[in-house]
C-alpha cells in the first residue's frame, strides 16, 4: 500500500487478489484509488472453485504484470503458471524474508518442488535486501529495492506522544517499551513477556505497549495473567496509527528468529526510536546508530541492553530525514517499483 499511494496512478494502477475470507484491509481505499480487489476462494476451501476464479480474473483482463510480494517461500506456482499462459510479461516475486522456521513436513515439500520450476515461470525477481534476495533466489541475479516509507508521517512529536500516553494513563516519568507486529512464531512475542517481566522487576514504572495480533494471542493473555501484568503489559490489537502510537514509546524491540529487512525498524528509527532487536536480523537495518543487537538465548544481555538505551539520550526529531538521506522515503522506493514495471 506504501507503493500504491505513491506511484503515478495514471501510469501504473493496480488491482489485488484476496485470498481471504473476510473483506481485504485497505479495500476502500484501493477502490478510491481506481484498483480494484478480486475475492478468489482459498484453495484449501475449494480448489476447484480457486482455480476457476483465478483463471477467469486472468482471461478476462490485459495485465502486463504480476507483483507477489513473499515474506515466506510460495508452495505452488499456480498463480505464475496461469500468468505465462495468459501472456502476463512482468511475473515477480518481492521477497521480503531471509529465513522461515516452523513449518510442517508437507509444506517442506510443496515448496522445495516449487522451487525447483520457479526459473521457468517467473522473469522478475526483487528483495528488499541481500540477504532476502539471496535467500529466496539463490545465485540468480535480483533487484535490491528498499522498504520505503512516508519519512514525514514517522517524525517525532511531542504533542502526539502525549496525547497516547494520556490516553493509556501513562505518566511522563514512566518508561515505554514496545514493539509492532503480528502475534506469530516468527515475531517470538512470548520472548518479550519474559523480559519484560525481569525488567519490571527493576523498574517498576515501566510499561509495554505491544501493537498487533495474530494466532498467539491467547497464549500471551494467559502468560500475562499468570505473571500478574495486565495492568503494565498492554494489547492494543491491530491498529491503524502506529505512526502516532511510535511517539509514545522510549525503546523499540523487535526479539524476531526470523526476518528480512522489517518495515516497522526503518519506521522506528524514523522516528527516533532506539531499537533492541535480535540477532537474527540483518545488519543492514542500522541505519541510524540507534540499533542494539541481543541474542534471543539471553534475557539478561536484553536487560542490558535496554539498560544502555535507557541511559543514552537522543534528538528524535532529527531521525527522519537520516532515513530519508539513506534511501528509505517511500517516494525513492515508489519510483524504482514504477519503473521497472514501465520499462
Amino acid at each position: 500500500m506504501n507503493v500504491y499511494r505513491n506511484i503515478d496512478r495514471e501510469k501504473l494502477q493496480f488491482d489485488f487478489i484476496n485470498l481471504n475470507p473476510g473483506e481485504m484491509a485497505f479495500t476502500e481505499e484501493i477502490n478510491l484509488l481506481g484498483g480494484h480487489v478480486y475475492k478468489i476462494p482459498r484453495r484449501r476451501d475449494d480448489i476447484a472453485a480457486h482455480k476457476k476464479a483465478l483463471d477467469d480474473l486472468l482471461s478476462a483482463h490485459n495485465y502486463k504484470g504480476m507483483y507477489y510480494q513473499c515474506t515466506r517461500r510460495l508452495t505452488t506456482m499456480e498463480f505464475f503458471k496461469l500468468a505465462k499462459k495468459y501472456g502476463i510479461e512482468k511475473r515477480v516475486i518481492h521477497s521480503h524474508s531471509s529465513d522461515e522456521k516452523g513449518i510442517g513436513t508437507v509444506s517442506s515439500i510443496r515448496k522445495k518442488c516449487a522451487a525447483l520450476t520457479m526459473n521457468r515461470y517467473i522473469n522478475g525477481r526483487l528483495a528488499c535486501s541481500k540477504a532476502a534476495g539471496k535467500w529466496m533466489f539463490g545465485s540468480k541475479e535480483y533487484l535490491v529495492i528498499n522498504n520505503g516509507i512516508d519519512h514525514q508521517k514517522y517524525r517525532f512529536n511531542s504533542e502526539k506522544r502525549q496525547t497516547i500516553r494520556s490516553e493509556y494513563g501513562i505518566s511522563n516519568d514512566t518508561f515505554v517499551l514496545g514493539t509492532v507486529g503480528r502475534l506469530a512464531y516468527e515475531k517470538n512475542p512470548l520472548f518479550m513477556i519474559e523480559l519484560f517481566n525481569e525488567y519490571k522487576k527493576k523498574h517498576k514504572k515501566t510499561v509495554f505497549l505491544h501493537v498487533g495480533t495474530g494466532v498467539y494471542l491467547e497464549q500471551m493473555k494467559q502468560r500475562i495473567k499468570e505473571l500478574s501484568l495486565e495492568d503494565s503489559y498492554l494489547l492494543l490489537g491491530e491498529r491503524k496509527d502506529v505512526y502516532d502510537l511510535l511517539n509514545a514509546f522510549d525503546v523499540f524491540l523487535l526479539p524476531s528468529l526470523y526476518e528480512g529487512f522489517p518495515l516497522v525498524l526503518v519506521e522506528s528509527q524514523a522516528n527516533g526510536l532506539q531499537c533492541v532487536i535480535s540477532d537474527n536480523i540483518t545488519r543492514d537495518i542500522d541505519l541510524t546508530g540507534l540499533v542494539q543487537y541481543g541474542s534471543i538465548q539471553n534475557i539478561s544481555e536484553w536487560i542490558g541492553l535496554l539498560e544502555n538505551a535507557r541511559s543514552h539520550f537522543v534528538e528524535r526529531e532529527k531521525y527522519s530525514e537520516v532515513v530519508r538521506e539513506k534511501g528509505f522515503g517511500i517516494e525513492d522506493s515508489a519510483r524504482k517499483i514504477q519503473e521497472y514495471f514501465l520499462s
